[in-house]
């Protein structure tokens, strides 16, 4: 019941002898497939990669709701250059019937989160990226939350 699902890491309101079972499955292709570890696992000097993942979960609990969905992304990153990538993914998690959780700071059903990046390497350890996710959500008993982002990040890698 440890592991988080969508930001799900509290057991339903109530229970009691809560567990979660979660499967996931996750394919990567590298096209042009370069020479440097996969270390981050993303990073790669690969012309480009694309990932998919699909998964299910099961929460089971005593004197609370059960709660259970699925949840999936497709991604892709082009390295345009040496310094230079792009990428684009496509996330969701649906939960099954009437029920509801707080996702990324939105009470709702269903999120679908739509990202398009580009990003710059000073090194294989300093990026600079610029973003912009799209989000989406809704089904029963939810309100379409305009939640969108514009982001930049600088990570470096210590």
């Amino acid at each position: 019941s440890e592991l988080s699902v969508a930001g799900l890491v509290a057991p339903p309101t109530g229970a009691r002898n809560w567990k979660r079972h979660v499967w996931e499955g996750d394919l990567r292709f590298d096209f042009q497939k370069g020479t440097k570890p996969l270390n981050p696992p993303l990073f790669s000097d690969s012309k480009a990669i694309g990932r998919v993942s699909y998964g299910q979960f099961d929460d089971s609990a005593s004197g609370g709701a059960e709660r259970n969905g699925d949840f999936g992304f497709i991604e892709a990153l082009y390295n345009c250059t040496s310094k230079i990538y792009s990428a684009v993914r496509a996330s969701f998690v649906d939960l099954d019937g009437g029920q509801t959780a707080s996702l990324n700071s939105v009470t709702t059903n269903h999120y679908e989160r739509y990202s398009l990046g580009i990003g710059y390497r000073w090194s294989d350890n300093v990026h600079l990226k610029l973003g912009y996710d799209h989000n989406e959500n809704g089904g029963a008993g939810t309100q379409e939350a305009s939640d969108d982002l514009i982001s930049m990040f600088l990570a470096i890698r210590l």
